[in-house]
């Protein structure tokens, strides 16, 4: 298992905060899971796990897993486009994984950018 500071960042979440941040990785992939309510409340947490994922040495790909989120606001949108930003600016493959009918799919259609992602689509909830 290695070992980053992704554990201080998941500590940041707001206590009573309904967001739980999970870092795993295969290989050279990374794989965040974000389950619950993604809020302008734990957007610099989730970003900082996400930067420090992204800074680990010999990562190429990042997954992020959003298909238990029940809640997104434009915050929310606002760190999914900056960790497609630092994973292209570190040459890593970057991907979205969603329900097919669940809140980010439909924020990110309201907002014209479900062409800007790879989205890979999960099961619907």
């Amino acid at each position: 298992m290695r070992t980053t500071k992704i554990d201080e960042y998941r500590r940041q979440v707001p206590s009573g905060e309904p967001l739980e941040i999970t870092v795993n990785w295969a290989g050279s992939t990374v794989s965040i899971v974000l389950a619950g309510e993604f809020d302008c409340a734990v957007e610099r947490a989730v970003a900082n796990a996400i930067d420090a994922a992204a800074a680990v040495p010999g990562t190429t790909a990042m997954v992020i897993d959003m298909t238990a989120i029940r809640f997104i606001d434009s915050s929310g949108v606002r760190c999914l486009l900056l960790a497609r930003h630092t994973a292209h600016g570190r040459d890593m493959t970057f991907e979205l994984a969603t329900a097919s009918n669940g809140p980010v799919l439909r924020l990110l259609a309201i907002c014209g950018l479900t062409d800007l992602f790879a989205v890979v689509r999960a099961q619907p909830l």
